[in-house]
């Protein structure tokens, strides 16, 4: 599936608060050992969006080599595949760094 890097979609902060709670009762936030989010910072996210036909970046949910869930980001291409050649991990996880 392409993309035009106009996916997704702006919510209230009360649909939001709404949908994260739900996450935060369910099975699948247990399973994924209690991680609420993570943190990326800015100056390495636009490192992977300003790759040429970069229309925005796709996340995977991994484990990392001690067995402790991470994020890992990737830029996606203009023809939906994901961009091979950078890919991120190792942001602070949530808890322990919250907001």
């Amino acid at each position: 599936m392409p993309f035009n890097g106009s996916e997704g979609k702006i919510i209230s902060s009360t649909r939001a608060k709404k949908l994260i709670r739900g996450y935060l009762k369910s099975a699948r936030y247990k399973h994924l050992e209690k991680v609420e989010g993570g943190f990326f910072g800015k100056k390495k996210l636009l490192k992977i969006l300003n790759q040429k036909n970069c229309v925005g970046i796709r996340y995977y949910h991994a484990r990392n080599e001690k067995k402790k869930h991470t994020l890992v980001l990737v830029g996606q291409h203009t023809s939906g595949k994901p961009m091979e050649n950078m890919f991120m991990d190792d942001g602070p996880l949530c808890p322990p760094f919250c907001g």
